[in-house]
């Protein structure tokens, strides 16, 4: 013979699932420890989404968004040779409007798919400028 569950049993039950696996769905912020570096930021479903830190292991740092565990919407990366990107990321890549700036000099304008593309302005570190297309 079975045993009688009452509804109030199977309903406290059925709550209590939903709400520690959405208690897991999301964190306030996490450190994930991966080969190629540290994320330390806030994560859905297991994968960086939201604001975060990544630290590579070869010393470059993005501050910014992330969706779905890739670099999305507004964010910085700076490399250890003085080399820094502050724009939009799509995808993990630069794209969209952003600001590289290195001591070789310093490009502002539109990028696809981590490339300069489109209307843009180099200037070079003695004060020349080249304003135009890229492509």
């Amino acid at each position: 013979m079975k045993p009688k569950r009452s509804l109030s049993a199977v309903v406290l039950c059925a709550f209590l699932m939903v709400g520690l696996s959405a208690s897991n769905s999301y964190a306030d912020e996490v450190t994930i420890e991966l080969d190629d570096g540290t994320y330390i930021g806030k994560v859905f479903d297991g994968v960086p989404n939201g604001q975060g830190v990544f630290i590579y292991s070869d010393g470059r740092k993005y501050v910014g968004q992330w969706k779905d565990g890739r670099e999305e919407g507004q964010g910085t990366l700076t490399a250890p040779y003085d080399v820094t990107f502050e724009g939009e990321w799509k995808g993990g890549l630069m794209h969209g409007q952003g600001t590289i700036t290195s001591p070789l000099g310093n490009y502002v304008g539109q990028f696809k798919d981590d490339l300069p593309n489109g209307l843009g302005t180099f200037t070079f570190p003695d004060g020349r400028k080249y304003v135009g297309e890229y492509k």
